[in-house]
């Protein structure tokens, strides 16, 4: 229960106050921007023989890029998956907006719930699309196991 309201703190304080709201695993999820559509967000969901794997993602633009919070639910208790943000829908070969390595591995607890808050070095563009894959490894990309669009 400390864990759960830590991250959603870690969310909040990181990345603001936000008003569209998104259905999530643990209820309603508020993510859409107050400060002229510049915030992002949207949920992630498992792929393949990963479906129960949840989460959601935000984002909002700082002074040198974009700040992104990836909350991750239903994973496996005490893995570490690396995550990244690319251009096009999910499925895609989009082109990656940050190195792999720059992005802090979700570290997950004994619950299977764990966060990461990361930067990326450009702002995301209105009109364009972006998505967010998740991996089992920590350090490489592999096959993702989820995706998830991010919208404003």
């Amino acid at each position: 229960m400390h864990g759960t309201v830590l991250m959603a703190a870690v969310a909040v304080v990181a990345l603001g106050c936000t008003s569209r709201v998104v259905r999530e695993a643990g209820g309603d999820v508020d993510v859409s921007a107050t400060s002229g559509g510049e915030d992002w967000g949207g949920g992630i969901r498992g792929i393949g023989g990963w479906s129960d794997l949840r989460g959601s993602a935000y984002a909002r633009p700082t002074d040198t890029g974009t700040t992104v919070s990836l909350t991750i639910e239903r994973g496996i208790a005490g893995a570490a998956y690396s995550w990244e943000v690319l251009e096009g829908t999910c499925g895609s070969q989009g082109r990656p907006l940050a190195e792999i390595s720059t992005l802090p591995g979700v570290f997950l607890d004994k619950t299977g719930r764990g966060f990461a808050v990361g930067a990326l070095p450009l702002k995301l563009e209105r009109g364009r699309q972006y998505h967010i894959n998740v991996y089992t490894s920590v350090d490489k990309r592999d096959s993702p196991i989820a995706c998830g669009a991010i919208t404003n």
